[in-house]
């Protein structure tokens, strides 16, 4: 498809849009510190910097994502100059303006200034999960520091660069979101890719490829047979947003309202970005398909590595700008308000089971008239009074919808203003979605010289209440440190150790920067490695073998290995001496002493209390005497 190439904005004009929609982010989005993804991405540039600290952890051991990535490289040179708290706050702050970047210029270019400003405003502000089971786990948009963002901003900037005709830059842009993220850039690049060919071509290139791999699964490739029982069982029950547990764990109503959104704008969108609509839709119903494929008949290594269900970030981020396209198309006609109530009753429905059907229907409606001829016809055969009656509960029914969607499940946040000990608890609605859209009014109803300080007023306050970590997680991670120079832990333990730290998931990681040995966070990832699943597996069997029987055991799966029940924070000197018979355990570290047996080392931490400090070595060497002396007693 050849696209018209549209005029270049305004210089002033799209840098002060581009603030704005970063200042909705930066509202939407405050910044919680070091969690989810970011403690990954963190140890993997950590890792740049000491390879051989890491060397015998079991998250490294058999591979990790990094290899294909330049994040961490990237990452990990910024720690080298700069304290590890700032230099993750400051990649999630910038991550948020690439977001931003990619939001405003796509939304720009296929609905105007306007408009598009709005659609990127809701890129910012609404965080609608991309996950093809029912969890939050993954959403739009992030605020912390993990190389989606980027991958994810760049992405939509390219596919902005192409559809305005600039092929390099379009080029530049995708090349740099696959380098430093593969499975969330290679969904423009498709999409873009799909752009470039005639429908014909596209059918053979799918048909083609299907062919191909089911060819290749046929005759025994490797990486394209089923995963073995005990690893499948590991990845379902650990990562369910790679492969689905079960069939009610589907989000297949929620993922139709994207897909059903993505078709009506393909046929009342904008008529230039049409085909685009339908070509994102395709992908994501493909990888929605192929996920579900994957979790229930045929789970091959590679593809379930692919995670073919992150089209669905795709779906969802062009599906926005596509209902505001659609919400800017009404206007010219005869009921300019349908259209715009309709997708908003649906979309708060969405995930509940009928929202995405409901609009999935409206379009199959649209597409073919004759599906609604008997309702029309019922309609027509009402009397005046009775159409009043049914417009009127129809939208107190909206309005109920409305209230209960959002203010039922509405949370309270606790935002830390500069100068105050004291949090102060504000509605989430009222922080994250209606002083964002507040501002947006704002500012655009001013002009000249005030708009412009208006928004530079606000980057500055927004900024500022950006950070809302507590000041104990501030406490811990200024402790974070890539070179292992704590100073209250230095000398009690040796660079590439492996530690085992149940009181603290992180401390081996971030703290001593050395190898953990049966960590919470070392579960993310198993997918891509059976050896690292298994081992992962049987360190935490052990663990748990040696704790005695709680109340709550039958409330977890022995197959999830983020279960909590892993990790347990009381331990008597013969659980110790037994865990330390393993000799790829080194050191183990507990915040109060193992009954009957005196740590080696304690370290008096500011404000942490004091920490135990077992040595293995030393204990293997103790049962070895002991064992040897028993023997020559013999």
């Amino acid at each position: 498809m050849r696209l018209s190439k549209a005029p270049a904005p305004q210089t002033t004009e799209a840098l002060a849009a581009l603030l704005v929609v970063w200042v909705t982010w930066l509202w939407a989005n405050p910044y919680q510190g070091i969690w989810h993804d970011a403690r990954v991405y963190l140890v993997m540039a950590y890792r740049h910097l000491a390879p051989e600290a890491f060397a015998r952890d079991v998250w490294f051991m058999f591979g990790a994502q990094d290899r294909s990535s330049l994040f961490d490289e990237l990452y990990a040179g910024l720690l080298a100059v700069s304290p590890v708290d700032v230099a993750a706050k400051a990649v999630a702050l910038v991550g948020g303006m690439v977001w931003a970047v990619g939001a405003v210029w796509l939304a720009r270019v296929t609905i105007g200034p306007r408009w598009g400003l709005w659609a990127a405003v809701l890129l910012c502000v609404l965080a609608p999960p991309y996950t093809f089971i029912a969890s939050k786990i993954f959403v739009l948009t992030e605020s912390f520091a993990t190389a989606r963002p980027y991958a994810m901003g760049l992405t939509l900037a390219g596919m902005a660069a192409y559809v305005q005709g600039g092929r390099l830059i379009a080029v530049a842009a995708l090349s740099a979101g696959i380098a430093l993220h593969p499975l969330m850039a290679s969904w423009g690049v498709l999409a873009v890719l799909g752009l470039a060919m005639p429908d014909r071509s596209i059918a053979a290139a799918l048909l083609v490829g299907l062919v191909v791999v089911i060819g290749a699964a046929a005759l025994g490739l490797e990486p394209l047979q089923p995963m073995d029982a005990a690893w499948f069982q590991l990845v379902q029950s650990t990562s369910a947003i790679v492969l689905a547990p079960s069939v009610e764990a589907l989000a297949l109503d929620q993922n139709l309202w994207w897909l059903a959104i993505l078709l009506i704008a393909g046929r009342l969108g904008t008529e230039t970005y049409r085909r685009l609509y339908l070509l994102v839709g395709c992908l994501a119903a493909w990888g929605l398909f192929a996920s579900v494929v994957l979790s229930f008949h045929f789970p091959a290594a590679w593809p379930v590595q692919a995670q073919p269900w992150r089209a669905l970030w795709l779906a969802v981020a062009v599906g926005i700008i596509a209902a505001v396209d659609v919400c800017r198309q009404s206007r010219r006609s005869a009921y300019p308000w349908l259209w715009p109530a309709v997708l908003l009753g649906s979309y708060l429905l969405a995930g509940q089971a009928w929202g995405g059907v409901l609009l999935l229907i409206t379009w199959a409606l649209h597409v073919c008239p004759k599906i609604g001829e008997i309702p029309a016809k019922v309609w027509g055969d009402l009397s005046l009074p009775s159409r009043k009656v049914v417009v009127t509960a129809g939208a107190v029914w909206l309005l109920l919808v409305t209230f209960f969607a959002v203010f039922s499940h509405d949370t309270y946040q606790h935002w830390i203003l500069p100068g105050i000990t004291r949090s102060i608890e504000v509605p989430t609605m009222l922080t994250t979605l209606v002083v964002p859209l507040l501002m947006v009014w704002g500012v655009s109803r001013l002009n000249g010289w005030i708009k412009i300080w208006g928004v530079v007023a606000l980057v500055l306050i927004s900024g500022v209440l950006w950070d809302q970590r507590p000041s104990a997680l501030r406490l811990v991670e200024s402790r974070y440190d890539p070179a292992g120079q704590n100073a209250s832990l230095r000398g009690s333990y040796q660079r590439g150790d492996v530690v085992y730290w149940p009181d603290s998931d992180l401390g081996p990681w971030l703290e001593l920067a050395t190898a953990g040995y049966a960590q919470n966070v070392q579960a993310i990832g198993i997918v891509f490695s059976r050896d690292h699943a298994v081992l992962l597996q049987t360190r935490l069997h052990r663990i748990r073998g040696l704790q005695p029987p709680t109340p709550w055991d039958q409330a977890f799966q022995t197959d999830d290995l983020h279960a909590p029940y892993y990790y347990p924070a009381r331990w008597d000197g013969r659980a110790l001496r037994s865990l330390c018979l393993d000799p790829d355990l080194d050191l183990v570290v507990l915040s109060s002493p193992a009954r009957g047996l005196d740590a080696h080392v304690t370290v008096q931490r500011p404000g942490a209390g004091v920490l135990q400090m077992y040595r293995c070595a030393t204990l293997r060497n103790r049962a070895s005497a002991g064992a040897n002396q028993g023997e020559a007693l013999d």
